[in-house]
């Protein structure tokens, strides 16, 4: 600025408080100085030196920094990559010289744990930093450019589709005449009135209309003309869109498949993502130049170009499927997806395992078991921030949109979007069983959150930030926590994997087991690279390898059924062995794909001496289906349909005499089979009635009763379904 300053009269202030800046201009004024210069990013700060300089009538200039943090990405990730890897950070690489050395670079070691195709976007960023302090320096600068941007603009996008969604509501809510009708065929045809309002509403906007005649569209638009209501909730509608233009531009015919609400759905979603990602989608257009790209493809090899450009398409378009996929592999991956929310249907037992993870969000720092007790402790605060949390549009949209899973979203979307109206009603059908888990997922992140989140605001309150900033900061960190740490169907936090069809048929399910062993993997290279607190990493890997995988799947095989009752020992040791099995496979499907087929050969090797010990008695179906158990909903399909089968072939003669009491196996094998088939989860809907009529049954202990009401099922908790203890010793064999 062309200011001659002494050396020594230039001061750097550490602490960051407000107060603190401020009393070091008091201090210094009465030391005689008369002249200051004052420079901070920080606007608190900025306004606390300009107030005490105007109170003392001293002389002084005061500076809010705002620094364009864009200006110098390309050079200082360059340099990152540099100092890692030891070359010129001025080197270029040619598409040609980056396939060859990047094939080069792929070994074999890097894909056994967690490789690049199964990592989620942070995961790829990971792999480029160094060690100790420059390494968390390096991450910090990722984190500034590249996830920070991106996860806020996530945040403005859910507060933008609630509050269109609240608009949409009250404004159907106002004209419940014109919404009775909206899906009703008009008399012009067949054309139905919601496309008639969207033709008024683009040509009244002087938006071009594909696909549609100057007769057809000078129609419909008479049509809601001649209606002062449809007219009415025309203009409201077009301003509720919050759009320049009045209402979304169609690209093309398509636009018939749509509706209003998905219209409105579509505005942040689709048409407003862009402007929501514009600093993201800046940053990552100059870190991932063509340049920068080939230069990682030849450094860290093909697969992690691979995979880190597939996360980048998926996180610019918001899909979490890969590009280029066709009509039939969309149908195919619909189908799974529909077969991962049958199994989910209703599903209270998932709903009640969900409710642990609440302790993902304890810490080793402001928020140890000590101050989340403490946080608890405070009931009033702790239950406002509760309710807080459960109303705000993060939870409002993750609920909403059931951004828990992979699955789960896309059923939603499907069942909003598709044209075929069967897939559509069961996808919707499917959607709505997702309820107790959503319910449990929300009562997680509200229980665990609320401790964290007061906790995080006193520690921004303690480094001088005022109570709105604190709040803000604090929200934002639980935000990310939350995603990082329950199940997320958020693009960055889905791996290349799991986006792509093989993903969807193998490791549907995995959502968690993955983040969670990305998280230890993570915990284990910051540890092994000096990264961050060596405690907290420790604890991390324990938590998430041992303790939360022991504790999960202890209560999914209903572990304490052996505090209340006398089990045989070899009952005992079998249910010992499935915790231990059911933990190594949470471990090795969580690292992906390669991971999932060890888990798959090591069950088929289990099966296969399980069935060689019964001699005669042997069924090496069950071996077969382990196979199948590659792809778990496909294998579920096959158990439903072996067990159909199995039914009917040990149970003709009470199927043919019990006509159509109750307890008739056929019900059994036809829920099955139709569950197996369609996706229609009457088997679910036969199983819950089953455990309903258990836990009503007065002769079953208060536990047992108490643990099928929760979502156990019968076998779990050592008692059979009414009416099947006869059948039984009829000679009829009953598989469940």
């Amino acid at each position: 600025m062309g200011l001659n300053i002494k050396l020594e009269n230039i001061v750097g202030l550490e602490d960051g408080r407000p107060e603190a800046k401020a009393e070091f201009i008091v201090d210094k004024a009465a030391e005689g100085y008369n002249d200051f210069l004052f420079a901070d990013d920080a606007i608190k700060n900025v306004k606390a030196v300009n107030e005490v300089l105007e109170s003392l009538d001293i002389k002084g200039k005061v500076y809010q920094v705002k620094q364009d943090f864009r200006q110098d990405l390309d050079k200082k990730f360059n340099k990152i990559i540099a100092a890692n890897k030891g070359i010129d950070p001025n080197a270029v690489f040619s598409e040609a010289a980056a396939k060859v050395r990047g094939a080069k670079s792929d070994k074999f070691w890097s894909r056994l744990f967690v490789p690049p195709s199964a990592e989620d976007f942070k995961g790829l960023l990971y792999m480029l930093v160094g060690k100790g302090k420059i390494g968390e320096t390096q991450m910090a600068f990722l984190e500034e450019a590249l996830i920070k941007p991106f996860a806020k603009a996530y945040r403005d996008m859910d507060a933008a589709k609630e509050k269109i969604s609240v608009e949409y509501k009250a404004l159907t809510a106002e004209f419940k005449d014109v919404k009775k009708k909206l899906l009703t065929a008009t008399d012009y045809n067949n054309f139905t009135f919601d496309q008639a309002i969207r033709v008024y509403t683009m040509v009244k906007n002087g938006i071009e209309v594909p696909g549609i005649s100057k007769r057809d569209k000078d129609a419909l638009v008479k049509i809601v003309q001649s209606d002062p209501r449809l007219v009415n909730f025309s203009d409201k509608l077009s301003t509720i869109t919050g759009l320049e233009e009045g209402y979304i531009t169609p690209n093309d015919v398509n636009w018939l498949a749509s509706t209003i609400e998905m219209d409105i759905k579509a505005i942040n979603n689709d048409v407003r993502r862009s402007e929501f990602l514009n600093e993201w989608i800046e940053n990552k257009n100059i870190i991932f130049s063509e340049n920068n790209l080939n230069k990682l493809e030849a450094l860290y090899g093909t697969s992690y170009r691979a995979a880190l450009e597939d996360i980048i398409y998926r996180m610019e378009t918001g899909s979490n499927r890969q590009r280029g996929n066709n009509k039939l592999v969309n149908q195919f991956t619909d189908w799974i997806n529909n077969a991962v929310g049958n199994i989910m249907f209703l599903n209270v037992r998932s709903s009640i395992l969900q409710t642990i993870s609440f302790t993902n969000f304890v810490n080793w720092s402001d928020n140890n078991p000590l101050k989340y007790m403490a946080a608890v402790g405070n009931f009033p605060q702790f239950t406002k921030d509760f309710a807080m949390i459960w109303n705000s549009d993060f939870l409002k949209q993750r609920r909403k949109g059931l951004q828990t899973d992979v699955s789960a979203a896309e059923i939603m979307n499907q069942a909003a979007n598709s044209k075929n109206k069967v897939g559509a009603m069961i996808s919707y059908i499917l959607g709505k069983g997702y309820l107790p888990t959503q319910m449990g997922d929300s009562f997680a992140i509200c229980m665990g959150g609320a401790g964290f989140y007061r906790n995080r605001v006193d520690t921004y309150l303690k480094q001088g930030l005022s109570q709105a900033e604190a709040e803000s900061k604090a929200f934002d960190d639980f935000r990310e926590t939350s995603e990082d740490a329950q199940q997320s169907a958020r693009p960055d936090k889905i791996s290349a994997q799991q986006a792509g069809p093989l993903g969807r048929f193998i490791l549907a399910f995995q959502n968690t087991p993955m983040q969670y062993t990305r998280m230890i993997k993570k915990a284990a290279l910051d540890l092994a690279n000096g990264r961050g607190d060596a405690k907290t990493n420790i604890s991390k890997i324990v938590y998430y390898g041992a303790m939360q995988n022991l504790i999960f799947s202890a209560l999914q095989n209903a572990l304490f059924a052996i505090a209340f009752d006398d089990e045989e020992e070899e009952k005992t040791k079998e249910r010992y062995a499935r915790i231990a099995n059911n933990m190594s496979d949470t471990i090795l499907r969580g690292t992906g794909i390669y991971g999932a087929a060890a888990s798959t050969l090591k069950n088929i090797a289990l099966q296969f001496i399980r069935q060689e010990k019964k001699g005669s008695r042997a069924d090496h179906a069950y071996t077969i289906i382990e196979g199948v158990n590659l792809s778990p909903p496909v294998g579920s399909k096959i158990r439903k349909l072996y067990s159909a089968t199995q039914a009917v072939k040990f149970n003709r003669d009470d199927i043919k005499n019990m006509g159509f009491h109750i307890d008739n196996p056929a019900y059994d094998a036809v829920a099955n089979t139709t569950s197996a088939l369609t996706n229609i989860p009457v088997d679910r809907a036969l199983r819950i009635t089953d455990n309903a009529r258990a836990a009503l049954d007065k002769n079953n202990q208060t536990w047992q009763r108490v643990a099928l009401a929760l979502g156990w099922n019968t076998w779990d908790v050592g008692i059979e379904p009414p009416g099947k203890k006869k059948k039984k010793q009829q000679g009829g064999i009953k598989l469940y």
